[in-house]
């Protein structure tokens, strides 16, 4: 049975007291899942287009050579072929990972001190193929909590246009009371993972992800956290490896607005170099449209830098970003796009509310 309340999802099964049974840990587990990939799926998607060079404006990046092996990529240098593009992959590679650790911190948060159902479960998908779960119990006192991992497998799950395929686990590292809430640590593991947008000529985009997160929820706002990870993507046009990948993402109920601060490196097949990249100031906005404020700054070989920000026209144009680039370090710009489309960027949706978390609770007496 469930009942909303507050937006929020409850499951129990009827006639229940106390703690919920584990045939309902497990019902609130598969909506939690259904939920999540119908919110991700097309993010994942959206984002991964966008920063490989699909959507609008900004030019196809260059088609990739026989690339040497990664690390021993020399600093690309950034000029008014390549800043576009380099600016999109950074923030569409960042979120792309964000997207992961959102899936992870969610379906830990959710299966937190529930009992654990003792087989693999299987949730048929939205449009044809299945994901599996299977909770490993290390303690083995019949709960999710510290040091247990979750497993979620996907076997040509397709949902809203896309098909996932491959293996996403989290593991329980902590628990902490926090401002009336609580914050948990996990550790996300991508393996095998690709994702095909169905009607693109694109292919599939294969994903790797590994590292820490933290996510905590209290009454007055979400975040998630992201701390020296490492994120990779491989497309048609080449591969991408982002490391030291850092992001912090806050979201507040109280006052409806948001703030998104990253950074990292990224090492790239597709321009045959690497380069840095940092928020110099975080981006913020209301919940639900494109930031108002904010600079990310990517920085290349021979001192060259690019940026992408809320400043001149764009500033009063809530639709609209700044880019531009500095291709021999002398502190002018060599080229800009004064008015460019967030839409060309990354997609709205990344900007909405978070998701609300689903939640057990047992029927009044």
């Amino acid at each position: 049975m469930a009942q909303t309340t507050g937006g929020m999802t409850a499951i129990y099964e009827p006639g229940s007291r106390g703690a919920p049974s584990a045939r309902a840990a497990l019902r609130v587990t598969l909506v939690a899942m259904k939920t999540m990939m119908q919110g991700c799926a097309p993010i994942f998607c959206m984002a991964l287009l966008q920063g490989c060079g699909g959507g609008g404006g900004g030019g196809k990046p260059p088609v990739a050579q026989e690339p040497p092996p990664a690390n021993s990529r020399p600093p690309l240098r950034l000029d008014a072929s390549n800043y576009q593009t380099v600016l999109r992959v950074s923030i569409g590679s960042t979120l792309s990972a964000f997207s992961y650790v959102k899936l992870g911190g969610d379906m830990a948060d959710n299966l937190f001190e529930l009992p654990i159902p003792g087989n693999l479960s299987a949730l048929l998908c939205v449009e044809g193929g299945w994901t599996l779960l299977n909770i490993g119990d290390r303690n083995l006192d019949g709960f999710f909590n510290v040091g247990d991992y979750v497993t979620q497998s996907y076997d040509h799950c397709k949902n809203l246009g896309a098909t996932i395929d491959g293996i996403i686990r989290i593991e329980l590292q902590g628990v902490t009371p926090k401002d009336g809430g609580r914050e948990i640590e996990v550790w996300v593991t991508v393996a095998n993972f690709s994702v095909t947008a169905s009607g693109t000529a694109t292919g599939p985009t294969g994903i790797t992800f590994s590292g820490p997160a933290r996510y905590s929820h209290a009454p007055a706002y979400l975040q998630f956290k992201i701390g020296g990870a490492s994120f990779g993507s491989t497309h048609v046009a080449g591969t991408e490896q982002a490391s030291a990948l850092v992001v912090d993402y806050l979201q507040r109920q109280d006052s409806g607005t948001y703030s998104l601060s990253f950074g990292g490196n990224i090492d790239s097949g597709v321009f045959g170099g690497t380069f840095d990249f940092v928020t110099s100031a975080p981006f913020t906005g209301t919940i639900g449209q494109y930031p108002s404020t904010g600079r990310l700054i990517a920085i290349g070989g021979a001192g060259s830098s690019a940026r992408l920000s809320e400043e001149g026209a764009a500033a009063n144009n809530a639709e609209t970003v700044l880019l531009s680039v500095d291709a021999n370090g002398d502190g002018s710009a060599d080229a800009a796009a004064s008015e460019f489309a967030w839409t060309g960027v990354v997609p709205r949706q990344m900007f909405d509310p978070f998701v609300n978390r689903v939640v057990v609770r047992p029927p009044a007496p």
